[in-house]
C-alpha cells in the first residue's frame, strides 16, 4: 500500500502507452474517462489533473479532477464490464468511489517516493476487490477493470505530481452526509475494512433472510394442513352419528347440556305388535242371515 500526498495534483499514465497519454475525463460530457494526448505534459488541461482526499476507510481515497472539483468523484458505472464514469454522488458515497495505491512487488521505487519517476501503482477499489486494477484495452485504449497481474503492462500506473491546488492545506475535503455508510459493499473482495466494518450497521445477510421466509411458509403450510385434518375428522365424526348411518335399529338423540348440545346413540328396543295388543276388546259375535224370512224374524 502506498501514502499519496494529498496537497498535490497529478497526471495518470500508464506503462502500455507511456507519458504521452494521460487518463483524462471527457470535457463535453464531464463523465467518461479516456486517454488523452495533451498538447503539453508540463501543464496538462484541468480534466486530466487528478487530486486525492483521504477516505473514511484506510488506506482507500477518493479521484477527482481539476476541473470537476472535489463533489465528482471516479467511481464504477459497470462492475461486471469494470467501466468507470465520474459522477457526483446522491446522499452516500458507493463502493466503487473508494480507490486504493498499491506498489507492484516487481516494480523499482524511485526517487521522490515513487511519486513521477517509474510505473509503479496497480489501482483497485473496494466495489470490485484487490483482483481487478484499473487497465485499458490494447485496440481502443478505453480505460476499465481487469483482471491480471505481472506483465499486464495496462495495468501499471505513474503518478505524475503536477503542482498543488488539489487539496492545497492537505485536510480532507468534507463529503457528502453518510458517507461511512454503504461503503461495505464488495468488502468481502477489498483489504484494511477492518475499521468500516466496526462503524457500519448490522444487517441480515440473504441467507438469513431466505431462511425466514422459508420458515414462515412451512409454518403456514402445517398449520393449514392442521386444520383440514380437524375439519375432515370432524365431518367423518358427525357422518357416522346420523340416524340410519349404523347398523341395527339404533337411532342419535340430540341431549341439551347446558349451552353446548351433544349428540348421544341411543339404542331402540324392538317393539312386535300382537293382534291382541292393536285389538284389546273382543268384537261383538255377528250372526250372519242366508235367507230373508217370511215373516218378522226376531234376533234373541
Amino acid at each position: 500500500m502506498a501514502t499519496i500526498d494529498t496537497t498535490a495534483t497529478y497526471t495518470l499514465s500508464n506503462s502500455y502507452t507511456g507519458e504521452g497519454r494521460l487518463l483524462a475525463i471527457n470535457p463535453t460530457d464531464n463523465t467518461t474517462p479516456h486517454l488523452l494526448a495533451p498538447s503539453s505534459l508540463t501543464s496538462p488541461p484541468t480534466h486530466a489533473q487528478w487530486f486525492l482526499t483521504v477516505s473514511d476507510i484506510a488506506p482507500f481515497y477518493h479521484l477527482h479532477t481539476l476541473a470537476g472539483g472535489p463533489s465528482r468523484f471516479l467511481d464504477v458505472k459497470d462492475s461486471s464490464m469494470g467501466l468507470l464514469r465520474l459522477t457526483e454522488p446522491d446522499t452516500q458515497l458507493a463502493p466503487g468511489q473508494f480507490w486504493r495505491f498499491d506498489i507492484w512487488e516487481d516494480a523499482s521505487v524511485g526517487d521522490n517516493g515513487g511519486e513521477g519517476v517509474n510505473y509503479i501503482y496497480r489501482l483497485s477499489n473496494n466495489l470490485t476487490g484487490l483482483d481487478r486494477h484499473l487497465d485499458v484495452y490494447g485496440d481502443t485504449l478505453g480505460p476499465h477493470l481487469a483482471n491480471g497481474g505481472r506483465y499486464a503492462t495496462g495495468q501499471y500506473w505513474r503518478l505524475g505530481k503536477v503542482g498543488s491546488g488539489g487539496n492545497s492545506n492537505g485536510t480532507r475535503i468534507p463529503i457528502p452526509t453518510g458517507s461511512g455508510n454503504g461503503t461495505t459493499e464488495g468488502s468481502g473482495k477489498g483489504v484494511g475494512m477492518g475499521p468500516a466494518a466496526a462503524t457500519t450497521k448490522d444487517v441480515l445477510s440473504v441467507g438469513a433472510i431466505a431462511g425466514i421466509a422459508i420458515g414462515s411458509v412451512a409454518v403456514l403450510v402445517l398449520a393449514a394442513a392442521l386444520a383440514a385434518f380437524l375439519v375432515l375428522r370432524k365431518k367423518n365424526k358427525t357422518q357416522q352419528n346420523r340416524p340410519g348411518s349404523s347398523s341395527g335399529d339404533s337411532f342419535v338423540q340430540l341431549l341439551e347440556c347446558g349451552d353446548e348440545e351433544e349428540k348421544v346413540a341411543v339404542e331402540r328396543p324392538p317393539v312386535e305388535l300382537s293382534a291382541v295388543q292393536l285389538f284389546p276388546r273382543e268384537l261383538p259375535a255377528v250372526h250372519v242371515v242366508r235367507e230373508l224370512p217370511d215373516r218378522p224374524y226376531h234376533l234373541e
